[in-house]
């Protein structure tokens, strides 16, 4: 298995790792765009990678796609055409595929929050599905109401916390399926 690459939110000029999502299955449906993608690399299960962003008004925004159509036409999404791309070695994005959209801005009218993570301490990697926030030393959490940003908390110093807590147990409680999927799940349950 692999770490798999995270969605991202851009802010303040930087892509930081979506590093746990309390509603996951209410925050970005990815099916309603219209596009089928294919896994592309043993990175990037889903298929895409997605670049949300927090407009001008603080709402959240869906500002740029990568991924794929597993070679059928692509559809148009928030009336932006994708184009191709094919070189991952220059954007780590492509990955995902083939496809680009660029400057979509579609609202995400999401209700609760998630958690964005920056500068991952490379000695906590596990080689299989999203890291946990805590592993990663500056985690902010974004709170939203129909999709408008309301609050941002600063949790890196529960982060570090969390960190210390996990060195000082070493126990496995969970069968190896249990802990191979909350590898893979988001939600805050799993991650938080």
């Amino acid at each position: 298995m692999t770490a798999q690459i995270n969605d991202k939110l851009r802010f303040d000029k930087s892509d930081f790792d979506i590093v746990a999502i309390e509603n996951p299955v209410d925050f970005f449906d990815f099916q309603k765009l219209g596009l089928k993608p294919i896994a592309n690399c043993t990175a990037c299960w889903r298929g895409y990678i997605a670049i949300f962003g927090i407009d001008e008004d603080n709402n959240l925004v869906l500002k740029d796609l990568y991924s794929n159509n597993d070679d059928m036409e692509p559809p148009l999404i928030n009336g932006v055409e994708a184009f191709e791309i094919n070189d991952w070695q220059e954007n780590l994005y492509a990955l995902a595929g083939n496809l680009m959209y660029k400057d979509i801005n579609l609202p995400i009218p999401y209700t609760g929050s998630f958690l964005i993570g920056d500068n991952f301490i490379d000695d906590l990697y596990v080689h299989m599905g999203f890291q946990h926030p805590f592993k990663y030393e500056y985690i902010e959490e974004f709170i939203f109401e129909n999709g408008v940003c309301i609050e941002t908390r600063d949790l890196s110093k529960e982060a570090k916390e969390r960190r210390e807590k996990e060195k000082s147990t070493d126990k496995v409680t969970k069968s190896p399926v249990q802990w191979i999927e909350d590898q893979f799940d988001l939600a805050y349950r799993k991650k938080w």
